[in-house]
C-alpha cells in the first residue's frame, strides 16, 4: 500500500474508488491519468457499498491494475481489505483514508494497538514507550508501525534513557 500524498502511476489500467469524503481529492490523479493516456474506472459511492458488489468489481479486472481508494477511514479500510483478498498487491494500491483522522500505531515493544490524531510522539497506552507514527503500515496489524523516541541529552552507560 503506498500513500496517495506520492502517487506515480506506472500501470496502463486504473481504478478509482471514492466516497463523498474522497471525491473532492482525485482531480490531481485524473489530470495524470489524461496525461499519460491511460484507461480508467471510477466508482463513486456516495453510501457504503455491498461487499459483494465491490468483490466483484474488484476480482473482475487486469492483472497489475493500479487501484486508489480515495473515502473515509473505515470504507477506505473495508475496500483495501477487499483488494488484498481479491489477490491486489500492495505496491498497487494507493490509500488515501479522509474523515476522523484516527490513526492505528502499534507499539514495536509490546504491539498494543494506540490510536492517535497526528504525527507527533506519544506514550504507548500499554507500556508507557515514548513513540512516534512512522510511515510503514502492517497488513498484518492493520496499523502503523510506532518507533521509539529516544533523547540523546539523557545518555546513560553508552545507551539512550527514554525522555
Amino acid at each position: 500500500m503506498r500513500e496517495i500524498e506520492n502517487f506515480l502511476i506506472d500501470k496502463k489500467h486504473v481504478l478509482l474508488f471514492a466516497d463523498d469524503k474522497g471525491i473532492s481529492f482525485i482531480q490531481p490523479i485524473t489530470d495524470q491519468i489524461k496525461e499519460k493516456n491511460l484507461s480508467f474506472e471510477l466508482v463513486y459511492s456516495p453510501f457504503e457499498p455491498s461487499e459483494k458488489k465491490l468483490t466483484g468489481w474488484l476480482s473482475n479486472q487486469q492483472i497489475g491494475t493500479a487501484l486508489f481508494i480515495l473515502a473515509a477511514s473505515n470504507i477506505a479500510q473495508k475496500v483495501y481489505q477487499l483488494a488484498r483478498q481479491a489477490g491486489y498487491f500492495n505496491e498497487d494500491i494507493y490509500l488515501q483514508k479522509i474523515g476522523n483522522g484516527h490513526k492505528r500505531v502499534f507499539c514495536s515493544k509490546c504491539h498494543f494497538m494506540n490510536e492517535v490524531n497526528n504525527e507527533e510522539p506519544f506514550h504507548c497506552q500499554n507500556c508507557q514507550l515514548r513513540i512516534k507514527p512512522s510511515n510503514h503500515y502492517s497488513s498484518y496489524h492493520h496499523a502503523y508501525l510506532g518507533y521509539p523516541v529516544f533523547s540523546r541529552t539523557e545518555e546513560c552507560n553508552g545507551t539512550f534513557k527514554q525522555s
